[in-house]
């Protein structure tokens, strides 16, 4: 079996990342973080951001978080 790709975060004024591992969601089948796992290394983040878009959460059939 082998490990869950993780995700690199880091913080917006810092050049320094950090690798989050990422969760198999069973529903979509894809390799997610959760934004519990974020805020453990970030505290103080309110959002994720790539590049210029900002990243939305994963919600369920009624669009709930």
């Amino acid at each position: 079996m082998s490990a869950a790709p993780s995700q690199a975060f880091r913080a917006r004024l810092s050049s320094e990342t950090t690798l989050i591992p990422t969760r198999h969601d069973i529903k979509s089948g894809q390799h997610i973080v959760l934004w519990k796992d974020i805020l453990r290394c970030f505290k103080d983040a309110e959002y994720v951001r790539d590049g210029q878009e900002m990243v939305l959460f994963l919600t369920d059939d009624e669009f709930e978080e």
